[in-house]
């Protein structure tokens, strides 16, 4: 579907250039199974933006899978690696930024990824998220023994992170992903 025609030249020239506020990545945010990854990968071909993974910058850099990482070395050396991360991505534009679900965790990590940037909060219902995760094998439990327990606890513990954060919160459960596109679109020009 090419509904979005791509206006010449960079993204954002017709913007003030004195503008210092002026939009130059998309940073996504919300619970893990939301949708933020389907998302991002989808906006950054739209808008021809790269498309950056935290959770997969982490990856690179520890060699491993995000849940064998964390049954090594626990979750506090996960979110050491996760502000590394985020701190790399300082002065990148024109990109895409799929944040890991609790990235909002650290006020320094919002920081630095709100400088000049829509940050958006893609939801879905909890029930939602538990039908999705319960599919996935790859999603290490945060603290709880299983995961009903552990999706209930820090989902609601972070819903107020999100909402502190973001500038638009998007519902993947009653918008496609080209609906959610198009609005995310729709408040960059």
């Amino acid at each position: 579907m090419n509904w979005w025609k791509k206006p010449p030249g960079k993204y954002g020239e017709n913007l003030n250039k004195k503008e210092t506020h002026q939009i130059r990545r998309v940073v996504l945010i919300g619970y893990r199974g939301a949708g933020k990854t389907t998302v991002g990968k989808r906006l950054s071909e739209i808008l021809e933006w790269k498309y950056i993974s935290t959770d997969e910058m982490i990856v690179g850099k520890s060699g491993e899978p995000i849940a064998r990482f964390v049954e090594r070395f626990g979750w506090k050396e996960f979110r050491n690696l996760e502000h590394e991360a985020v701190y790399q991505l300082k002065a990148e534009n024109e990109c895409v930024i799929d944040c890991g679900g609790g990235v909002v965790e650290d006020e320094g990590n919002l920081t630095v990824l709100k400088h000049r940037a829509l940050v958006v909060w893609i939801d879905a219902p909890l029930e939602i998220i538990k039908s999705r995760l319960s599919k996935v094998e790859d999603r290490p439990p945060l603290s709880e023994i299983d995961l009903i327990s552990d999706l209930e606890k820090h989902y609601r513990r972070r819903l107020p992170l999100y909402k502190k954060y973001s500038d638009l919160k998007l519902n993947s459960s009653k918008k496609t992903v080209e609906e959610i596109c198009r609005e995310i679109i729709s408040r960059l020009s």
